[in-house]
């Protein structure tokens, strides 16, 4: 049997895997749009994000500036063996890291200083459990400056030494430092040479331990000979 011409026609239009070639052609290119569209509102998503965080370090940085306008302490260099009361600044997120700071905080206190931590979380979710005080990020306002009771008192505590312990620069971690009353404060480097007396460089791929070791490895070998910090 002959087919009708219609009936070619249909067949011609039809795809080798079933269906008609242009309704497949048609989700294709629906797809394609729909996977386009997503991909501009994700870009679009990631550069109004940058802008926004650019704009609140600016206000930050800003801000920061202006308390340390009005900010007067004498910090100069501390012997860490004469070092009594010692504040400790790390990052509380990863339970491993909160773990090494612990036992260093232990190591410390067997060597007769008395000790004080204060934590970040990078995170909202509320951790009443921890040992130590700690801040979140609902505790940073819209321009990333921590405010907490336990900030301030960290902040107005006028430490022999203040360790950042934390390998990456953290605006909030810095904040603290820059505005600390601690005589001298060691960090990691940073371009913000102001928060600190002393930085401490380390690779990327060192984990906290190695960061601690290189610290200690610094301030144990400092001389009171030193020139105060301006």
């Amino acid at each position: 049997n002959k087919s009708s011409p219609r009936a070619a026609k249909e067949n011609r239009r039809s795809c080798p895997f079933g269906g008609n070639i242009e309704t497949v052609f048609s989700q294709k290119t629906n797809l394609r749009t729909k996977q386009f569209s997503k991909y501009v509102r994700t870009r679009k998503q990631k550069v109004t994000m940058n802008f926004l965080n650019k704009l609140k370090l600016h206000a930050h940085n800003y801000f920061l500036q202006k308390e340390l306008s009005k900010h007067r302490v004498n910090h100069q260099s501390v012997d860490f063996e004469n070092a009594e009361t010692i504040g400790l600044l790390f990052d509380a997120t990863q339970l491993s890291e909160r773990e090494t700071i612990l036992r260093f905080a232990e190591k410390l206190k067997k060597q007769g200083k008395k000790v004080t931590l204060l934590g970040f979380v990078d995170d909202k979710v509320g951790h009443d459990g921890f040992p130590f005080s700690y801040f979140d990020k609902s505790q940073l306002d819209w321009a990333l400056r921590p405010k907490s009771e336990a900030v301030r008192r960290f902040i107005e505590t006028p430490f022999d030494i203040l360790l950042n312990l934390c390998p990456a620069a953290l605006p909030g971690l810095d904040y603290i430092a820059a505005l600390s009353h601690a005589k001298f404060r060691v960090g990691p480097a940073t371009e913000k040479i102001f928060c600190y007396e002393l930085m401490v460089e380390t690779a990327p791929s060192n984990n906290l331990q190695s960061f601690i070791d290189q610290v200690v490895s610094f301030i144990t070998k400092m001389r009171t000979t030193h020139e105060p910090a301006s």
